[in-house]
């Protein structure tokens, strides 16, 4: 009986087909898999026993998730649970350690500083609204106009406008705290027709109240419904939330942050994986600094080889005045040390490692340190093309929808109090951000001028994505330039460029080609 059992549960050893004893690790995995993967096949001549097919067996063991006493320090910290109970555990220390490098850390600084720039440009977006026909573009330029006004003054302490909110609390929010929030306030003091206003809330002060720990509905502070949307957020009375708060209704509020993971109710800060890199950065400059320094001190020592040379302490010490002459006593001679640090691979270490600080968010070396003395034409093209995608995505999957919910709320409110006419028709929301400065002006622009002459590019694309304007604001400028002009009696300015081309098209030297 205990020979059945022995056999059942996988723990004989005896092999018909190999006849080698095999290990009882490799039956227990033979008899657990069967239970749950199709993969195993039964071996007649075994009493039932199972053993790995040949498909099964070439990936049967991962190397990457195999614990040894080379790895196992760097893999100790690695723990499989969910991503709010390490945010729960983790997050204000990352947030802390984020902001801290942001406010001393210059390559920070200046990484964060860059990245905002290229996300929003100068004035953030232009809205863009697409109608079905004439009248309804007639409408769709009347919003525009109303919510570029609005833009100006949507800060409620009337400090910030919305690009400069884009670029200080939303994307520099996102590299120290991971999130932003913004409520919606409609002060009543304003003496605007739009009284909807922007309130930032610091994301410290979003946090659950301790007469509600252990409530499974509340995460983070957010008050989540069974599909995980928000439904109440708990804000604190002050930093710590010692004075109690308040619960606020989500659709006042609007939270920004990239969510990752499944679940995920906070945002974790864009800084956070570089954090090692730049603390062992900082460190490391501090320590040839010592060591530089320390040379330099004792840059000049006093050293005899006399063998009758009376016996010195080492405390003893002998002045030595800047720029004069210095006798010593005889048989004693001065030298100098020679500093080793920094090193010669000092400034190229540097460079490597500082590359890592936005590495994480598509950030390329040359941004984070501001440096291309090492770059050539190519690579340097290369870096800005990957710090565009970077600044598209961005925009594409965090700024874009939140600012269509802006969007959607203050033309509302304009209808509602009678700033616009209702819509005559459907349109389409869309947002033209900044154009990136492009690294060669005059091959982007023959390569453009290809594309609209073979049709692969149209007029508004064209101004959209490669000059950031609308192509309604193009038109009525050239329209209105050329009223000027010939008002004026000035050539236009298609005539004013054909003959410059001809003119530098006459100036170039041909090739004898015979």
């Amino acid at each position: 009986m205990l020979q059945r059992l022995r056999t059942m549960l996988g723990l004989a050893a005896a092999s018909t087909v190999t006849g080698e004893t095999e290990s009882p690790t490799h039956f227990r995995k033979s008899w657990t898999a069967s239970r749950f993967d199709s993969s195993i096949v039964d071996d007649p001549e075994r009493s039932g026993q199972v053993w790995y097919s040949a498909d099964y067996a070439a990936r049967g063991e991962f190397e990457s998730a195999d614990t040894n006493r080379l790895n196992s320090a760097h893999w100790s910290a690695a723990r499989d649970t969910p991503i709010n109970d390490d945010l729960a555990d983790r997050l204000p220390t990352m947030r802390t350690r984020s902001n801290h490098e942001a406010w001393n850390n210059t390559a920070i600084e200046g990484l964060i500083l860059q990245h905002s720039i290229a996300v929003a440009g100068d004035n953030g977006p232009l809205l863009d609204l697409q109608a079905e026909d004439e009248i309804g573009d007639t409408w769709c330029e009347l919003a525009e106009k109303v919510w570029e006004d609005w833009c100006e003054y949507s800060d409620a302490a009337g400090q910030l406008s919305l690009a400069a909110r884009m670029k200080n609390f939303w994307n520099r929010g996102c590299w120290t705290n991971g999130e932003w929030f913004d409520q919606f306030v409609y002060p009543s003091d304003v003496d605007t027709p739009i009284k909807l206003r922007l309130h930032a809330v610091e994301p410290q002060r979003i946090q659950t109240p301790m007469t509600e720990a252990g409530n499974p509905a509340i995460t983070l502070g957010i008050k989540r419904d069974a599909l995980r949307r928000p439904k109440e957020y708990w804000v604190a009375n002050d930093w710590y939330g010692f004075n109690g708060g308040k619960w606020y209704t989500a659709d006042g509020f609007m939270h920004g942050y990239e969510q990752l993971e499944v679940g995920q109710a906070r945002g974790v800060p864009w800084a956070q994986s570089g954090l090692p890199t730049a603390a062992d950065l900082r460190d490391y400059d501090d320590q040839v600094m010592d060591a530089a320094r320390a040379a330099a001190d004792m840059a000049i020592v006093l050293q005899t080889k006399h063998p009758d040379a009376p016996y010195v302490e080492s405390k003893a010490s002998v002045p030595f005045r800047r720029r004069r002459m210095t006798h010593v006593a005889p048989g004693w001679e001065a030298a100098q040390l020679q500093p080793h640090q920094p090193t010669a691979q000092y400034k190229d270490h540097r460079h490597e490692r500082m590359g890592d600080l936005g590495r994480g968010k598509g950030v390329p070396s040359m941004v984070t340190r501001l440096d291309a003395r090492e770059h050539n034409y190519s690579s340097a093209r290369f870096d800005r093309g990957l710090l565009h995608e970077s600044a598209k995505h961005v925009r594409t999957t965090l700024y874009n929808p939140k600012l269509k919910v802006l969007v959607v709320r203050v033309l509302s409110e304009a209808i509602l109090v009678g700033v616009l006419p209702p819509p005559p028709c459907r349109f389409g929301v869309e947002q033209i951000w900044p154009a990136m400065p492009q690294v060669d002006e005059d091959k982007s622009s023959r390569a453009e001028n290809r594309y609209l002459g073979n049709g692969t590019l149209s007029y508004s694309a064209a101004c959209a994505e490669r000059h950031g304007r609308r192509a309604n604001d193009v038109i009525r400028i050239r329209q209105r330039d050329a009223n000027r002009l010939a008002a004026a009696g000035l050539p236009s300015v298609a005539e004013s460029v054909g003959t410059a081309q001809k003119s530098e098209s006459s100036e170039t030297p041909k090739t004898d080609e015979s």
